[in-house]
C-alpha cells in the first residue's frame, strides 16, 4: 500500500507522516523533497550558478511565468525521474510494507503549474501520467497560517493562496480527499 501526502508547505505533512510510520509499524516513511538520479545534476546547477537553497538567493528555475523554450523540457525530466523512483523504490517496497509518502509527485506537478513550466494540455497529460496511489490526501490550512508556519521567509500570501486553490483544483480533478489541518485530530485513524 502507498498513501501519499500532498499540500503546501507548512500544511503538516511531515509531522502526519512521522506520526503515521511512529506508531504503525505496518507503516514506513519516504520524504519526496529532493529528486532520485537528477539529485547530483541540481546540485552541480546550484553551485555553477551560485544558488544556495538555504538562503533566498533568486533562482531562476523558480521565477513565475513563461519559461524559454528550453525549460520547457524540464518537466518530463523531472516526471521521468519520479516515474524510475516510483518503479524501482516505491513500488517494490510497497509488496513487503506500507509506504507514507511525505510528498509525492501531485506536489512536483503543482510547483511546475505555478511556476510556469507546465502550460493547460501540458499539466493534463502530466496529471494523468502520474501513478494513482493507494490512498492520496491532500492536506490543507489556510494561505495565512501557512505562511505564519514557513520558516525561510521567502514567500508572500499571494503564493500560497495560489498553491491553495492549485491544490483544491487537483483534488476535484483526481477526487483526492482533502484533510483540513486546523481541525484535524491526530488521533484519527484512516479508512485504508
Amino acid at each position: 500500500m502507498i498513501l501519499t501526502l500532498s499540500g503546501m508547505d507548512g500544511s503538516g505533512k511531515t509531522t502526519l507522516s512521522l506520526k503515521i510510520a511512529a506508531e504503525s509499524d505496518r507503516f514506513v516513511r519516504v520524504s519526496r523533497g529532493g529528486y532520485f538520479l537528477l539529485e547530483p545534476i541540481m546540485r552541480s546547477i546550484r553551485y555553477l550558478k551560485g544558488i544556495d537553497s538555504k538562503k533566498s538567493t533568486k533562482n531562476p528555475f523558480l521565477s513565475k511565468g513563461d519559461k524559454p523554450w528550453l525549460f520547457k523540457f524540464w518537466p518530463w525530466l523531472v516526471l521521468a525521474d519520479d516515474l524510475i523512483h516510483y518503479w524501482l523504490v516505491l513500488k517494490p517496497v510497497s509488496v513487503f510494507y506500507n509506504i507514507v509518502c511525505d510528498r509525492y509527485m501531485y506536489d512536483r506537478l503543482i510547483g511546475l503549474k505555478y511556476h510556469g513550466f507546465l502550460g493547460e494540455r501540458a499539466y493534463a497529460l502530466y496529471k494523468n501520467l502520474i501513478p494513482s496511489p493507494t490512498k492520496a490526501l491532500i492536506l490543507e490550512v489556510e494561505p495565512s497560517i501557512a505562511l505564519e508556519r514557513e520558516t525561510a521567509e521567502k514567500h508572500v500570501l499571494q503564493f500560497y493562496t495560489d498553491l491553495h486553490g492549485l491544490y483544491r483544483n487537483l483534488a476535484k480533478e483526481k477526487s483526492i480527499e482533502i484533510i483540513d489541518m486546523l481541525y484535524y485530530s491526530y488521533d484519527r485513524r484512516f479508512s485504508l
